[in-house]
């Protein structure tokens, strides 16, 4: 059995710790609800944020956007007497140059809300350039409620093995997953996920084809081009391919995850994407961009085109943000458009028709997006002592996620919510995108919309929401610290991994074509020059994760 690993601190602090979390209490008392008192609110601190990272996870203003954040930030005055103001820059795949050219000019930037790995990920722009301030000290000192909320597992992640505390990590439900099928077109292409009804059913004097394997599914698609006349039919980013439908049947970890790994005898820390297993999958994502399956601009695809594509039937499958909860949501928005439109959501997919039954989504590590707050900010007591009022209660959160309770959302009392009358057009046209809770917190607060029919429930439940439809595999759960020079040699080898990575999933070069060296093939060879590079960063990291494995006294 694995063991929670608790950071031990000098008495001395574990004191500090103590004082300084009855001084956050000392606050006037709440109003005790969600409404501000109306009070004259004086010009607040500025608080700059910048939100973005990705097409998978990228913030997106709502309608009523500012009059939400102006009445939490009068509700927040109403109760503790603080004026902040927040200016929020919502910056997509912008963000990392805006980023880099803010923080190099001496500009202020707060917080950096974004996903945790790679590329615009707050590891790598802020904790991995050393850009970040420790909140190992505030968090602590200042914000109890917000540590009680985000510790274990999800603090660790974003924590080295130095208790440097890059940023305020998510909390969520690693079960979530699901592959979203026009359920229409699969049967006019003579498919179905219905084991029942591919053994009792005809279309054209034929069976149906039950879709449990990436072969059949792949064929299910390249039918589904002939039904729309579209040169693709799956919308989804290559991550999110990878996670709800291609990785599982091969390996345990891809590019976007690190996996300790044994080659040649010997455990390493390795990046997913030089794995051998992995080979596998692009060869296959290079066949399928080349045959019609996915779109070869998977690595660019921005989420409004890609919901536009299979909202207009444009694409037969969506997973693009494979989680259940978006799922629904474009399948109904694509019902709104279409009222013919029908749909399924299949579970995990194995790699062949016949042969290997290893199938899984790729389970999250719980710390996929963080809240970082940058080294040079003069804000960071006031912005914990902010995060210490949203999480101290269900009600304070709900307002920071949710909005208005009455005016943009009904609280049914059993965990769900639903509009109010005649708003119904919330739930696909949304009023507010939750900025102020910085990060998801499922352990204070999770509602759902109740309208869920039926069929849906089964997808949540059976589909997404079922453990033995994931990975197991073992999450290395804590950041690794490095130094300036192991960051750039990281950097440039990995950046090579995923330029191959790229020329596979856009269908331009097949990682199984025999490489320069005559010998071996341009996987194999990257991998091999990946390694040589890296191999000193390598055991530098792997050194740190078994000293954390000791220390948290893990098996």
């Amino acid at each position: 059995m694995k063991k929670k690993f608790v950071w031990l601190f000098s008495a001395a602090f574990a004191a500090t710790v103590l004082l300084s979390s009855c001084s956050v209490g000392d606050r006037p008392q709440s109003s005790g609800g969600n409404s501000a008192s109306g009070i004259q609110r004086p010009e607040g601190k500025r608080i700059v944020v910048y939100a973005g990272g990705s097409s998978e996870f990228s913030w997106v203003a709502g309608s009523k956007e500012k009059e939400i954040i102006g009445y939490i930030e009068d509700a927040y005055y109403n109760d503790t007497g603080i004026s902040l103001d927040f200016d929020i820059a919502y910056l997509g795949e912008d963000m990392q140059t805006k980023l880099a050219s803010e923080l190099a000019a001496g500009s202020q930037v707060d917080v950096v809300i974004s996903h945790t790995r790679g590329g615009n990920g707050v590891d790598d722009k802020l904790g991995g350039e050393g850009a970040h301030y420790n909140l190992l000290d505030p968090i602590y000192d200042y914000a109890p409620n917000l540590l009680n909320a985000v510790k274990g597992t999800p603090l660790d992640s974003l924590t080295t093995v130095n208790n440097d505390v890059v940023a305020i990590p998510s909390v969520i439900d690693p079960y979530k997953f699901g592959i979203l099928v026009r359920k229409d077109y699969m049967e006019k292409c003579g498919y179905t996920d219905d084991a029942a009804k591919a053994e009792t059913e005809f279309k054209d004097g034929k069976n149906y084809e039950l879709v449990n394997n990436l072969d059949t599914f792949a064929d299910m698609c390249r039918a589904m081009n002939t039904l729309t006349g579209s040169a693709y039919a799956v919308t989804g980013a290559a991550w999110d391919l990878e996670k709800a439908v291609t990785l599982g049947a091969y390996c345990d970890a891809g590019y976007f995850t690190s996996a300790l790994v044994e080659e040649n005898g010997q455990e390493l820390v390795m990046s997913g994407g030089s794995t051998s297993a992995y080979k596998d999958v692009l060869a296959l994502e290079y066949n399928w961009a080349n045959t019609g399956v996915i779109s070869k601009d998977a690595n660019s695809i921005m989420l409004e085109e890609g919901e536009s594509n299979f909202i207009s039937g444009k694409t037969g499958v969506f997973v693009l943000d494979p989680t259940i909860q978006h799922l629904i949501k474009v399948a109904r928005m694509t019902k709104e458009q279409n009222p013919n439109a029908e749909f399924t959501v299949l579970g995990p997919l194995k790699a062949h028709r016949t042969g290997s039954e290893r199938k899984g989504f790729m389970r999250n590590a719980e710390a996929t997006f963080g809240a970082a707050i940058t080294k040079n900010s003069k804000n960071v007591i006031d912005i914990m002592g902010f995060l210490n009022w949203v999480y101290e209660s269900a009600d304070h959160y709900n307002l920071c996620r949710y909005g208005v309770e009455g005016t943009h959302w009904i609280n049914n009392g059993d965990g769900t919510y639903s509009y109010p009358e005649g708003k119904e057009n919330y739930a696909t046209q949304p009023v507010y995108s939750g900025i102020l809770t910085f990060v998801e917190n499922q352990r204070m607060s999770d509602l759902v919309y109740d309208g869920y029919t039926e069929e849906e429930l089964h997808w949540i439940n059976d589909i997404a929401g079922n453990p033995d439809n994931y990975i197991q595999n073992d999450v290395i759960d804590y950041m690794f610290s490095s130094t300036d020079e192991y960051n750039i040699i990281r950097g440039n080898a990995t950046d090579k991994l995923y330029t191959m990575a790229v020329e596979a999933w856009t269908g331009k070069t097949d990682p199984l074509k025999l490489s320069a060296d005559g010998v071996s093939s341009i996987y194999d060879y990257t991998v091999k020059k990946y390694n040589e590079a890296v191999s000193e960063v390598q055991k530098y990291f792997t050194t740190q994760y078994k000293t954390m494995k000791a220390m948290r006294g893990d098996d």
